[in-house]
């Protein structure tokens, strides 16, 4: 009497194959490798995205020389006042084995 017609079948969707599934993860976290790789390697290479370059301090650099030989063309003060500026330092000391940010330019 109260029969369900076999026109009106009730059909639930189907939840995604487990294969499927994996297959998107996968591509997800290649993906996501490439970016991290290509961040790091950028990062390696010296140049980061605000336009300043890592430089390993020396012994017997200092600031002074560190801005006479990288910008020979430039003001020397400026650009010693532009090194303390980036690198948030307080005074001009600097130590062997420290990583400065210079301005690329």
């Amino acid at each position: 009497m109260y029969a369900a017609s076999p026109y009106w079948r009730f059909e639930a969707e189907r939840p995604a194959r487990k294969s499927v599934v994996r297959l998107r993860k996968a591509a997800i976290a290649v993906g996501m490798t490439i970016l991290i790789a290509f961040a790091l390697a950028r990062t390696a290479v010296g140049e980061g995205p605000t336009g300043l370059v890592s430089y390993r301090v020396q012994p017997g650099d200092t600031l002074w020389s560190i801005a006479a030989a990288r910008y020979p063309d430039s003001d020397v003060r400026q650009k010693v006042g532009d090194i303390e500026r980036d690198n948030g330092l307080s005074s001009p000391m600097i130590v062997p084995g420290e990583v400065l940010r210079l301005p690329a330019g």
